[in-house]
């Protein structure tokens, strides 16, 4: 977290789309060598193949799926307008945080 918050400095003001494409690059990254990825989690964790190619798998989609959130996020969206105002809606990064969730699964993304 200490390490989190720091990079937060810099990190928040970097754009929605260099944060995405971090993302997206590490998704290409770990397909491109899936098999390599899949080997580790079968050796480091004991799941068969099938287990470590579906983690695998689904560690790219998340990758994907939150970097193209966060452009659709990005952009500004029309607020309810009242009469004599003109609202937006922005996002802003507040701070750091951290999940875990019930369903975690082990993510090669270390080894990258």
């Amino acid at each position: 977290m200490q390490a989190a918050l720091k990079a937060f400095e810099s990190w928040s003001r970097i754009s929605t789309g260099e944060r995405a494409s971090v993302l997206l690059a590490a998704a290409e990254i770990i397909r491109n060598r899936k098999f390599e990825f899949c080997a580790w989690l079968t050796y480091e964790t004991g799941k068969n193949w099938a287990e470590a190619d579906a983690d695998v798998g689904e560690t790219i989609d998340f990758l994907e799926f939150y970097a193209r959130e966060a452009l659709r996020l990005a952009t500004a969206k029309p607020a309810i307008q009242y009469p004599g105002e003109r609202d937006e809606l922005h996002y802003i990064p507040l701070g750091v945080g951290a999940v875990i969730p019930p369903w975690n699964f082990p993510s090669p993304l270390w080894r990258a």
